[in-house]
């Protein structure tokens, strides 16, 4: 089942997803904690998984919102094109000759 979601239509979906994280990274550019902007001096203290807290400063978070905005529309759009290329030609061969 999981095999037949990758070949079909999941790999549409997913690309669309990462496209979009990116798109929403490159918009908003500026770091924040808890939903209030950040300055540069500033730490954030996060609660992580499993109730770990995490400390992220400002460098950190800006760093990491410049990786998604940069990597995630690539990774979207190769994943577009794969999934695009499989259901085209996966319609090709169920079609009647």
């Amino acid at each position: 089942m999981l095999r037949r979601f990758w070949t079909t239509w999941g790999m549409l979906i997913i690309g669309a997803i990462f496209v979009g994280l990116g798109v929403m990274a490159t918009l908003d550019p500026d770091p924040s904690c808890h939903g209030v902007a950040m300055t540069p001096d500033q730490t954030c203290v996060e609660q992580g998984r499993f109730g770990r807290e995490r400390v992220s400063t400002y460098e950190d978070k800006q760093q990491v919102n410049r990786l998604v905005s940069r990597a995630a529309p690539v990774v979207g759009v190769a994943l577009l094109a794969i999934g695009g290329v499989r259901v085209a030609r996966s319609r090709r061969t169920t079609q009647p000759a």
